[in-house]
């Protein structure tokens, strides 16, 4: 199964980032997902406690979508995904705001 880094960085991004982890799923993409603590913020202030960390955010997926989710903290410096030599079919982020 191929990889998909998404990262989610800005304002009003969790919602959107949620529908595009959705769609890759669907079309059979496995899911390297990073959130930043701006994200969380926002998410907070915008859509309520249930999207600030990424516990939280992985509760909207069903059990089945979260296997195919290898969630990562925004610090983890030694994820696989935040290596310059990681194998990725592409990397989406979309920052708005």
């Amino acid at each position: 199964m191929e990889r998909i880094v998404v990262g989610i960085s800005g304002s009003s991004g969790i919602i959107l980032g949620l529908k595009a982890i959705r769609i890759l799923i669907e079309e059979g993409f496995w899911v390297e997902l990073i959130v930043s603590k701006a994200a969380f913020l926002v998410a907070t202030q915008e859509l309520g406690k249930d999207y600030g960390n990424l516990d939280k955010l992985l509760n909207h997926f069903t059990s089945e979508e979260q296997t195919k989710i290898a969630a990562h903290s925004f610090q983890d410096f030694c994820a696989g995904a935040a290596s310059g030599s990681f194998i990725t079919k592409a990397m989406f982020n979309k920052k708005l705001g």
